[in-house]
């Protein structure tokens, strides 16, 4: 059992980049803090001799005395909860927490959280990318590499933010309570770390604490295990390829988006057609002996020369008209409607026509008649 007394320590676990910066923090807040390291020359180690040399530290094999009386165990990423002095820990009562989880609990501003097998690197350097366009003072933290690298503690000196965006790893997300992101999301899920976990489900639930407390979730509906395991009242968006729903996004591959817009156009130029010929059709004989005869002529060959720049034009745009249905290439590949054989987009296209071309031709018989015959 941890004991009461009120010089119980803040334990930190790891004396690398987290570890470090997870000390920083508690000197500014005032907090008692002693760092453990199973290495010998853990890489933070100098920094905190130069910064703070007042912090005690123990380096080597756990002291596990240290842990199961401490106050709370700050548990670094890069090592296992697992372990027999964590685990002996918690037995104890123990808090056991993270940099990630503690960050949460101290900061106002809404988070974006990322994470994933793959790709979240990527993924947030394009958001952030999208934050400076639009203006946001953000700060940019958590699981990155490079240039971009920061603890997510060292956030909170800089100041307050409009919003925090944080890539998060698994190890991360293993200490952290209720995160209670704004947007959470999982960008996908496949086997990875798998000396750490005792299999991809374990790995899976690790990454599932990133929905804990969220407002908004942000689903690959191309991958089921990036979905929510709990039900929950968070509004839902989803990203993936195809066609997107309602609350989505989605990427098309260009000759696919190419050829819907295609057939879009063509089937709203064949209605058009359509609509001309059956204006020809409706067309009625003219009474010569009328007053007006030479009016209705002209009316109804204004019709007919509609009708045929229409369908001209139509020829121009989409060669696919010139075709005779025996030229076209038919897709074997097509799904077949209901009741009926295989046809392609242009063959059905050529059909409508085929059906209303002998109206053009009994139209034009018919004023030609009428000409030769005034």
């Amino acid at each position: 059992m941890a004991t009461e007394l009120d010089d119980r320590l803040t334990v930190i676990v790891g004396l690398g980049d987290t570890g470090l910066s997870c000390v920083k923090y508690f000197a500014l807040t005032g907090e008692k803090v002693k760092v453990v390291d199973s290495r010998d020359e853990p890489p933070g180690l100098a920094a905190l001799k130069e910064m703070y040399p007042d912090v005690e530290y123990e380096l080597g094999d756990f002291n596990l005395e240290t842990f199961v009386t401490a106050k709370q165990l700050v548990v670094s990423p890069g090592l296992s909860i697992r372990s027999d002095e964590i685990e002996a820990a918690k037995d104890a009562g123990v808090v056991i927490t993270g940099d990630i989880d503690i960050f949460s609990k101290q900061i106002a501003a809404p988070i974006i959280a990322v994470t994933g097998s793959n790709g979240k690197s990527t993924v947030v350097a394009m958001l952030a990318e999208i934050l400076r366009k639009a203006g946001k003072n953000f700060g940019l933290g958590g699981n990155l590499d490079g240039d971009n690298f920061k603890p997510a503690l060292d956030l909170i000196a800089e100041g307050a933010k409009d919003l925090y965006l944080l890539e998060l790893s698994s190890f991360q997300l293993e200490t952290t309570q209720n995160l209670g992101a704004a947007v959470a999301t999982i960008l996908n899920l496949s086997t990875d770390h798998m000396d750490r976990y005792e299999g991809i489900a374990d790995y899976h639930r690790a990454k599932q604490k990133i929905f804990t407390g969220c407002k908004q979730v942000v689903i690959n509906r191309d991958d089921k295990e990036s979905f929510p395991l709990n039900n929950s009242d968070a509004a839902v968006w989803d990203f993936g390829f195809g066609r997107a729903g309602v609350n989505g996004l989605g990427l098309l591959e260009e000759s696919e988006h190419d050829a819907r817009r295609n057939a879009e156009q063509m089937a709203k130029t064949i209605e058009d057609i359509r609509e001309m010929l059956e204006k020809v059709e409706r067309l009625e004989d003219i009474d010569t002996n009328l007053d007006d005869w030479k009016v209705q002529l002209t009316r109804n060959l204004t019709t007919i020369e509609n009708a045929r720049m229409e369908i001209n034009s139509a020829k121009l745009k989409w060669p696919l008209l010139t075709q005779s249905p025996g030229e076209l290439e038919i897709d074997e590949g097509a799904t077949a409607p209901a009741g009926g054989a295989s046809q392609s987009f242009g063959q059905l296209c050529l059909m409508g026509l085929a059906f209303t071309w002998p109206l053009v031709l009994l139209g034009l018989a018919i004023f030609a008649y009428i000409l030769l015959n005034k």
